[in-house]
C-alpha cells in the first residue's frame, strides 16, 4: 500500500511512529536498569562515562538526521537525488570518523583510562555508523516514508538489547563481571549494524524517491548548523552526567550517584520521545505552516502539564523508592527533584520550538537557541553555590533561556503562511 505524503500524512505517520519510540524508550529503560544491577561499581562507572560519550557524539550527528528531513521530499519522476545523498553521507562519515577517534582517545586517556584501544574503536564504529543510519533516516522523514522511519528508529535498540543482553547473561553465566570491553563493543555495534539494516532494506527508495532541496555544499553548509545545535542538544542531555560528575566532585558518593540517577531515569520519558519526534515535527510544521504556531502552543503547554505532574509523583515517592531498591544512593533535595522534571519539559519545548524553526529555514536561529542554552547551563554550573541549588540553576536555567530565544525569533518572523516547498 503506498503511503500518503504531503499535509495528510501526518497523523498516519504518528500513529506508525510513536509505538516504535516507546518500545525504543523501554528497551533503553531496560538496558539503563539491567547493567547497574549486574556490573561491578568500577565498571559501571567506566560503562557510564563510554555511554555518555558514545551518546553525546550520536546526538551531535542527529544534526545530519534533522538537516536531511528539512530538505528531502518524495521526489517526482525524474528528480531523484541519489547522486546529492550518497558524496553527502560519504563526507559526513569520514567527518564522523576523524571526530570520533580524536573524542576517543581524550575520554579513553582522561577519563575512562582503561581500554583505551578498544574505547576508541568502538566509539568509531558507534559514531560513523550512527552518522549513516542519521542520513537514511532524514531522508524517510523527508519523503514521509514512514516504514522506512520505524525501521531506523527500532532496528538500532533492538539489535543492541540482544547484543548487551547476550553479553550479560554469559557474565551472569559464569559467574564474573563481564569486563568493559565487551559491554562497549555491544553498545556500539548496533548502529552499524542498523545503517547495513536499513540500507539493504531501503535502498530503492533513496535511490530512486528521494528529491533534496540543495546541492552537496549547501547541505553541508546547513549541516554545520544543525549539528551545533545537536551538539549543544547532546551536552544538555547525554553530557548532564558528566556535568553533575563535576558540581558534584566534593560531596558524598551515593548523593552524586542518585542525583545522575535521577537525571538519567526521570526525565527520559519527556525529552527521548520529543529529541526523536523532531524531524516529524520539522516535516509537520513544513507541511502545514498556517497551524504551526498553534500546534507549538498545544505540545508545548501538554509537555509542562505533563513535567509539572511528574515532579509532583517523583518528589513524593521517588525517595521512598529509591531507598527500597538502591539503598546506596541517595536522591537530592525536593527542589533539584523538581527542576530534574521542569528542566526535561523545557527541553522538550525546546525540541518544539527548534523543530519550528527548523521548518522556516532558520539554521542559525535554530543552532543559536541550543548553543545558548548549553552555554547558559555550564554557567549555572560554575555558580558558587551549596549542590542543591547549584544543580537547579544547571537543570533549569539554560533551556529556559533556549526557549525564550527560539520564541522571540519565531516572533519576529513567523514561519510563512504557505508551505515553501
Amino acid at each position: 500500500m503506498a503511503e500518503p505524503t504531503a499535509g495528510s500524512a501526518a497523523p498516519g505517520g504518528l500513529r506508525a511512529l510513536l509505538p516504535a519510540m516507546l518500545l525504543t524508550s523501554i528497551l533503553g529503560y531496560a538496558l539503563q536498569l539491567a547493567v547497574p544491577v549486574i556490573v561491578d561499581s568500577t565498571t559501571y562507572v567506566q560503562f557510564s562515562a563510554f555511554w555518555a560519550t558514545l551518546f553525546l557524539c550520536v546526538a551531535a550527528s542527529s544534526g545530519v538526521q534533522q538537516e536531511i528531513a528539512r530538505a528531502a521530499a518524495a521526489a517526482e519522476h525524474g528528480t531523484a537525488s541519489d547522486g546529492v545523498l550518497r558524496p553527502y553521507s560519504t563526507i559526513i562519515s569520514i567527518a564522523a570518523l576523524c571526530v570520533s577517534a580524536i573524542v576517543g582517545f581524550v575520554v579513553a586517556t582522561t577519563v575512562i583510562r582503561v581500554d583505551v584501544l578498544s574505547v576508541i574503536l568502538a566509539l568509531i564504529i558507534g559514531v560513523v555508523g550512527y552518522a549513516i543510519l542519521a542520513s537514511m533516516a532524514g531522508a524517510m522523514y523527508g519523503m514521509q516514508r514512514w516504514s522506512g522511519v520505524v525501521w531506523s528508529i527500532l532496528s538500532d535498540p533492538v539489535l543492541r538489547t540482544i547484543t548487551v543482553g547476550a553479553v550479560l547473561i554469559v557474565a551472569l553465566t559464569m559467574g564474573r563481571d563481564p569486563g568493559l570491553a565487551p559491554l562497549m563493543y555491544a553498545v556500539a555495534l548496533p548502529f552499524f549494524l542498523a545503517a547495513i539494516v536499513v540500507g539493504l532494506r531501503f535502498r530503492g527508495d533513496l535511490r530512486t524517491r528521494l528529491s533534496l532541496d540543495t546541492n552537496v555544499p549547501g547541505l553541508l553548509r546547513n549541516t554545520m548548523h544543525t549539528v551545533v545545535a545537536a551538539t549543544s542538544t547532546g551536552l544538555m542531555v547525554s553530557g548532564l552526567p558528566l556535568m553533575i560528575s563535576a558540581i558534584g566532585h566534593a560531596e558524598v558518593p551515593s548523593l552524586v550517584a542518585g542525583a545522575i540517577l535521577l537525571v538519567t531515569v526521570v526525565r527520559a520519558p519527556l525529552i527521548s520521545p520529543m529529541l526523536a519526534l523532531q524531524s516529524f515535527l520539522t516535516v509537520n510544521f513544513r507541511s502545514a505552516p498556517d497551524r504551526a504556531a498553534r500546534r507549538v502552543l498545544i505540545i508545548s503547554s501538554v509537555i509542562l502539564a505533563l513535567a509539572g505532574v511528574l515532579a509532583a509523583i517523583v518528589a513524593i515517592w521517588g525517595p521512598t523508592v529509591v531507598t527500597a531498591f538502591l539503598p546506596t544512593y541517595t536522591l537530592p533535595e525536593v527542589p533539584a527533584i523538581v527542576a530534574a522534571l521542569l528542566s526535561a519539559g523545557l527541553v522538550a519545548v525546546l525540541c518544539v520550538t527548534g523543530a519550528a524553526v527548523l521548518a522556516r529555514g532558520s539554521h542559525r536561529l535554530f543552532a543559536v537557541g541550543w548553543v545558548v542554552s548549553s552555554v547558559v547551563m555550564v554557567a549555572a554550573a560554575l555558580v558558587p553555590a551549596p549542590f542543591t541549588w547549584r544543580l537547579v540553576l544547571t537543570l533549569v536555567l539554560g533551556p529556559a533561556v533556549g526557549v525564550c530565544v527560539h520564541a522571540v525569533g519565531l516572533l519576529r518572523a513567523p514561519l510563512p503562511a504557505t508551505s515553501a516547498r
